[in-house]
């Protein structure tokens, strides 16, 4: 029996390095879903991630998705990206890493992006568009890595908003789970657009 032990460690790595990555919390499992090798074009640079509700009561996943730095209470997704130069992978950023001033208004303290129910022990699958993130990407060879927002826990000391927005209130602690890096190479140089009505899709160029 103790013979199978190493054969049996062994399998559970390689099928996690094949499934992504696994995380499981008090009433929900979530993986993060390997991304693809090529990118031939938008359609390929996108990241999957995978709720499964362990419990038999509803719980909350997020259906809305924004990227930002990490403690930014409007974000929800951390992406760390790197991009091969001669031989060495390098801090390479091509995200917009959003920022804004709603952080001054009282209504938006405590802030959390939009959730759904998920189902008893149900699982679903969120396909998150990366190009809606950045205006384009060169072609090359990448490394990324995501921090999803797990937990928000809320600051709740007393604060009183000064009239001339000289101060904002203590931040939120925010809790965050991250992915493996994820190598994938860009085939050809793609470039976000927008649709007349003002939604966003991407093209790629040569």
């Amino acid at each position: 029996m103790l013979r199978l032990v190493p054969v049996l460690l062994l399998f559970l790595a390689c099928y996690d390095r094949l499934s992504g990555q696994t995380f499981r919390m008090d009433s929900l499992e979530v993986q993060f879903l390997p991304m693809k090798k090529v990118l031939n074009d938008s359609s390929d640079y996108v990241l999957k991630i995978v709720y499964r509700n362990l419990k038999n009561r509803p719980v909350k996943v997020y259906c809305e998705y924004e990227e930002g730095i990490r403690g930014y209470k409007f974000s929800n997704i951390v992406m760390d990206s790197e991009k091969k130069q001669h031989g060495n992978y390098g801090y390479f950023n091509f995200h917009s890493n959003c920022g804004g001033d709603l952080q001054w208004l009282p209504g938006y303290r405590h802030y959390d992006l939009n959730k759904k129910d998920l189902a008893p022990l149900a699982r679903d699958t969120a396909a998150i568009g990366l190009m809606s993130f950045t205006t384009g990407i060169d072609t090359g060879c990448y490394r990324m890595r995501f921090g999803l927002r797990v937990r928000t826990i809320q600051n709740t000391t007393a604060f009183e908003y000064p009239p001339d927005g000289s101060a904002v209130p203590p931040d939120d602690k925010m809790e965050y789970i991250h992915s493996r890096w994820f190598k994938f190479r860009v085939r050809h140089f793609m470039f976000r657009i927008y649709n007349p009505d003002g939604s966003i899709r991407a093209k790629a160029g040569l």
